[in-house]
């Protein structure tokens, strides 16, 4: 997983006049949670290979304990001949395959049209393998796409790992910001997502999300479920907006200085993969309160070259919902497209 990544968060953070925080000698008392399920989904990409005619191939899985699990989804491409047999065997039944000799399988399809799917529970901990079988074949080779996703046991070490860089970058905003105190959930949700609770102003990331994003995307759409919490904590109607949610992001994330503005870069970036045909015919059928990729792309790309006049806007939006101390350093130390003469006033305005 690339949830380390979320160490970016501590990185780029904005502090005192919103340069990047670094090492704050004072971080407040946070009474919010991180909660890191025990459990989580790991998605690894697809891998195409070709299975020749009387031949077998093996792909590792790595190393699984009892009670965890292993998925694979097959596909095979070819126009007629789209049938395989697939397998996922121990250690052990994996040395018999290797000698052409029979062996178990803890779950497995023998000549069976794809696409298909096969889960398997592990009972004995160890080594684990998958087995794509075309032996059947005499000669037809079988073009295939699979799939891996494992349902992983996360120890108290690893736990502690995700939950480090969260804890830390909530107490940063806690120095930045006043709100209501509320929780950031890790969890496996079946789908690259991440989501802001509206009842609680709770913020889901899915961990299916941290395995496939980069560390400046993952931190670009933190920044965007925070732009939901926010507004909604601080009683704006526009919260639920998912362009207004965007443009805070890209606030955000413009007064982070470097690391910022790379993140944003590799958020334009994810979005430039996307099929966005494919997404308006969903969005006519299904609905979506999300902007196609390609109009996420050109706004993004619109406030960044126009930040000169976007940044003061949100001046008036975020002044007021500053803690004295982040007012104090706009004061003392302005940096761009700060305004210190507002958070003189902000500040005067809080003392009457």
């Amino acid at each position: 997983m690339r949830t380390l990544l979320i160490s970016a968060i501590v990185a780029s953070c904005p502090a005192t006049a919103f340069v990047p925080l670094v090492a704050a000698a004072w971080i407040p008392t946070a009474s919010a949670d991180v909660i890191v399920a025990p459990q989580i989904v790991t998605t690894f990409p697809k891998q195409d290979v070709t299975v020749p005619a009387l031949q077998f191939v093996i792909y590792s899985v790595g190393n699984l304990d009892q009670g965890e699990a292993v998925g694979v989804q097959i596909e095979v491409s070819n126009a007629v001949y789209n049938d395989l047999s697939a397998y996922v065997v121990d250690a052990g039944n994996m040395a018999l395959a290797r000698q052409n000799l029979p062996f178990r399988y803890l779950d497995g399809a023998t000549k069976k049209i794809a696409p298909f799917r096969l889960m398997a529970k592990i009972d004995i901990a160890g080594p684990h393998y998958v087995v794509l079988d075309n032996r059947f074949a005499q000669v037809i080779n079988k073009k295939v796409v699979y799939q891996l996703a494992m349902v992983k046991h996360l120890s108290d070490q690893e736990i502690q790992k995700l939950k480090n860089p969260l804890e830390q970058g909530y107490s940063a905003m806690k120095k930045l910001f006043v709100f209501k105190d509320f929780n950031i959930n890790v969890k496996s949700c079946g789908q690259v997502n991440a989501y802001s609770t509206t009842a609680t102003g709770d913020v889901t990331l899915c961990s299916e999300l941290l395995d496939q994003m980069s560390g400046g995307t993952i931190l670009a759409v933190f920044f965007h479920e925070l732009g939901h919490t926010l507004l909604n904590l601080w009683g704006y109607p526009n919260f639920g907006n998912e362009d207004d949610a965007d443009q805070f992001a890209t606030i955000m994330l413009l007064k982070s200085g470097d690391a910022g503005t790379q993140a944003l870069y590799e958020w334009i970036k994810s979005y430039a993969e996307h099929d966005s045909r494919a997404q308006a015919r969903r969005m006519l059928v299904s609905g979506d309160t999300h902007s196609l990729s390609i109009q996420r792309i050109r706004n993004i790309q619109s406030w960044m070259a126009n930040r000169a006049d976007l940044m003061p806007r949100w001046n008036t939006v975020l002044y007021p919902n500053m803690t004295d101390w982040a007012l104090n350093g706009i004061v003392t130390k302005p940096a761009s497209f700060d305004d210190a003469e507002a958070a003189k006033r902000e500040l005067a305005r809080r003392q009457r």
